[in-house]
């Protein structure tokens, strides 16, 4: 199951989220539902954000609301440490079968770099890369 948000930033405010789930709903949660609530601002350097989200999403989640209100602050915070446009893409891949996924290859076609987040309850590793 796969969920794209894309941020589209003009002059350091946010003018357009665009979700596409690729199986709609999941479990009866619409991933999305908390995009544009507006969060506390941040300050900091890129490194800061993803530390912080980075901590968050590893301790895991109890809910897909909460799975996706720690992806819209990741984004809130992204856009808060940039000023001009910028674009921040977040991607989640949910594995519900019993047997591990291994991605085995990743291109960035633009941007500037990838990085992955996950829960070690679920399994995931972070020295697996």
């Amino acid at each position: 199951e796969l969920f794209i948000q894309h941020l589209e930033l003009e002059s350091d405010r946010i003018v357009g989220l665009k979700g596409i789930s690729l199986l709609g709903e999941l479990d009866g949660y619409r991933f999305g539902s908390v995009n544009f609530t507006k969060l506390k601002p941040i300050t900091g350097s890129e490194e800061d954000v993803l530390k912080r989200n980075q901590f968050f999403i590893g301790r895991g989640y109890s809910s897909w609301q909460e799975l996706d209100s720690m992806l819209w602050r990741l984004i809130w915070e992204w856009e808060c440490v940039h000023s001009g446009f910028c674009r921040c893409a977040v991607v989640v891949l949910i594995n519900r079968s019993h047997s591990p996924v291994q991605l085995d290859r990743v291109q960035l076609l633009l941007g500037r770099n990838v990085v992955f987040m996950g829960t070690q309850s679920t399994g995931y590793c972070p020295r697996s890369r």
